[in-house]
């Protein structure tokens, strides 16, 4: 392996069988390799198999086939110390902030979840530390401390889990669409959040989207998928202003659409 490639997943594939005798292919022979300080964007239609993809790194979802390498080490998918392992180095920032965190616990607890189950070396002292630090990272102030998720916006909560994402200092994070459940001035505060995070905390990323125009932002490399696969990759730029694939195309064109008014 390439010192330089952090992470790399070869031959990925997952079907789910969807009654007597048939399947749906979800992941199909799917490959892809992360270098040290990028972000790559995987853009894709709903159903393409984004989601899935980032379970089965989180290990909250096991995969029919497949190679995967972190740092040059060979993972088993379904090994529970390779799946904590990959928990201490990957960590993950979900669609929805609403159901992804508890409207009931304060953000203190939210924020020391974590750190209890992977850093249980922290004493009380260090992890309130932390959990200071972490909402000084996310520009939050510190009495959000002690609010529960019911009394903070969208926004608010999805920076708190970007800071339960980071509590435990991983070196990538699986970003799965998430700011495409806030609204648009949001949006770009949380994206420009994630770039800064990625430039003062030397962060890895991948980072899954339906919207190109988020993709071009943020990611240094795109990954265009369908059906489960990789159609097209490269550089950003080089992909989406001069696509070489049909789909790819198709999706730019949508996106033309969509900002013009056209049908």
């Amino acid at each position: 392996m390439n010192n330089n490639e952090i992470l790399k997943i070869k031959s990925l594939s997952l079907a789910f069988r969807t009654g007597r005798n048939k399947e749906k292919v979800v992941l199909n022979d799917f490959s892809f390799t992360l270098k040290e300080g990028e972000v790559l964007g995987l853009v894709g239609e709903s159903g393409c198999g984004k989601t899935t993809l980032s379970r089965i790194l989180m290990g909250l979802q096991q995969a029919d086939r497949g190679e995967l390498f972190l740092y040059g080490r060979k993972q088993e998918f379904n090994n529970p110390k390779d799946i904590r392992d990959r928990r201490q180095i990957m960590q993950m920032i979900f669609q929805d902030p609403y159901s992804s965190i508890n409207p009931y616990m304060t953000m203190k607890q939210v924020l020391e979840e974590p750190m209890k189950s992977l850093k249980p070396e922290w004493n009380s002292a260090k992890r309130e530390e932390r959990c200071r630090e972490l909402l000084r990272l996310v520009s939050l102030e510190e009495s959000y401390l002690y609010k529960n998720g019911r009394e903070m916006s969208g926004g608010q909560r999805q920076r708190i889990g970007i800071a339960r994402a980071i509590s435990c200092e991983p070196r990538i994070l699986i970003c799965d669409e998430p700011v495409s459940a806030l609204d648009l001035s949001v949006q770009a505060q949380i994206l420009n959040l994630l770039k800064s995070l990625k430039k003062n905390l030397r962060l890895n990323m991948i980072f899954i989207s339906h919207d190109l125009g988020v993709v071009r932002y943020i990611a240094d490399k795109v990954a265009i998928m369908k059906d489960g696969a990789i159609l097209e990759e490269g550089e950003t730029d080089r992909v989406l202003q001069n696509p070489c694939q049909e789909y790819t195309r198709y999706l730019l064109e949508s996106v033309l659409s969509l900002n013009t008014g056209k049908e």
